[in-house]
């Protein structure tokens, strides 16, 4: 489950397929795919019958490194971020903000980590528990130093580098308008991949924790402005996020991927934006395993809620969303919104908190994130099963106007 092609072992001639510098052999890329989202979901569905607990604790003796500086956003194809998309229904006012004061970090008077160039990727590293872990750092040109600005946490699908995951989103091209710090980070060791359960001992759980702390201890960080976003897997995780870091997250936003973990002790309703595309052959919209990611007949995905669903432990997208906006204590319907020809928008009101429950939905849209130029590149190869990436809905620029409505209190 990916958030790029997904699966990556089908090929023209059905043979390898060569990714970046790692040729990855069918049938192992498969198998390994398969059995990773089997025991994700499967997790998150058993641990969201049992009883959760307190949030993971804080550093443990983190270590960190960082390698030199790569070339920033413009050295790849990101999605435009900040533009309205064709057949978007255009923003009338300026979207609402928290006006909460903003928690600078300590990274506000700290120096700057070695080789961190604004306007520049660094490439740096975390250890946790004794394992590295390689991540993403963008710190825009255009942000003042020393003022507090928001965090966003962008995360990958499964079988997904890190470094193609923030070429669809865009989010390091929108910071440099935006004014805000973006950290990609790998999941995994070997295949990139999101272990997403509630477990206290979830060790991407303490991951994703320390690295949001690491990062507010050597950038200037609003600390009640820290948000995470991801797709297919990445989605997964970041539904975790909202349950466990909420002492630290503010908001988080899903592309094709969600778990509703129950019940779930956060100290506060987690506010959510979800996007998903009806023709989604990885992970369907009226639920079970998509025959994209478990075989079965090629581009005749589960499109209809009669069609029998072949995981009970993944639900349709809907109920998933129900849960997760009941959870909030919103109202039980939302309110419908045509903004595209294909899509629309769903809200949930009357949410507890002033918490709220967005979400998107794409009636021809597949796998893939909206409003991305990267991803709709890759509809060219016939042997892409990601479909449809619609630009009638901008992701990343609806989940930034969002986001920007909440914040943890100080």
């Amino acid at each position: 489950m990916r958030g790029r092609t997904c699966p990556p072992w089908r090929s023209p001639a059905g043979g390898h397929r060569r990714w970046g510098n790692f040729v990855r052999h069918p049938s192992i890329v498969r198998a390994a795919a398969v059995v990773s989202l089997a025991i994700a979901l499967l997790s998150a569905a058993a641990c969201s019958k049992a009883a959760d607990s307190t949030t993971a604790s804080g550093p443990n003796g983190a270590t960190s490194t960082t390698s030199s500086a790569a070339a920033g956003p413009g050295s790849s194809v990101p999605n435009t971020g900040g533009t309205t998309p064709v057949g978007t229904t255009p923003t009338t006012s300026e979207p609402a903000k928290a006006t909460g004061a903003a928690k600078p970090s300590a990274g506000c008077t700290a120096k700057a980590p070695d080789g961190l160039t604004p306007g520049k990727v660094l490439d740096a590293t975390i250890t946790v528990a004794g394992t590295e872990h390689k991540y993403r750092l963008y710190v825009p040109a255009s942000l003042t130093p020393g003022t507090p600005v928001p965090l966003v946490m962008d995360l990958h699908g499964l079988n997904e580098p890190h470094q193609a995951q923030a070429a669809v989103s865009g989010w390091e091209t929108k910071s440099e308008t935006d004014h805000f710090i973006v950290v990609t980070p790998r999941g995994g060791t070997v295949i990139p991949t999101w272990n997403s359960t509630v477990a206290d001992d979830n060790p991407d759980t303490v991951y994703l924790r320390q690295l949001i702390e690491k990062t507010e201890a050597e950038v200037c960080i609003d600390t009640t402005r820290a948000y995470v976003g991801g797709i297919s897997n990445g989605g997964l995780e970041s539904s975790i996020v909202g349950c466990k870091l909420a002492d630290k997250v503010a908001a988080v936003g899903l592309v094709s991927g969600i778990v509703v973990p129950e019940p779930c002790k956060s100290v506060r309703p987690m506010p959510a934006i979800i996007f998903w595309g009806k023709l989604d052959c990885v992970l369907p919209f009226y639920g079970g395993l998509g025959v994209c990611l478990i075989g079965g007949e090629k581009g005749v995905p589960k499109t209809a809620p009669s069609a029998p669903v072949n995981d009970s432990a993944v639900p349709p997208v809907e109920e998933a969303v129900a849960a997760w906006a009941k959870r909030n204590g919103c109202d039980e319907k939302p309110t419908v919104t045509k903004v595209g020809e294909h899509s629309e928008k769903r809200s949930f009101a009357g949410c507890k908190d002033s918490s709220a429950i967005d979400f998107y939905v794409i009636a021809n849209g597949g796998h893939t994130w909206p409003g991305s130029k990267a991803a709709a590149a890759r509809e060219k190869d016939p042997n892409d099963p990601q479909g449809i990436t619609t630009m009638e809905v901008d992701a990343t620029a609806l989940m930034w106007q969002f986001f920007q409505r909440f914040q943890v209190a100080a």
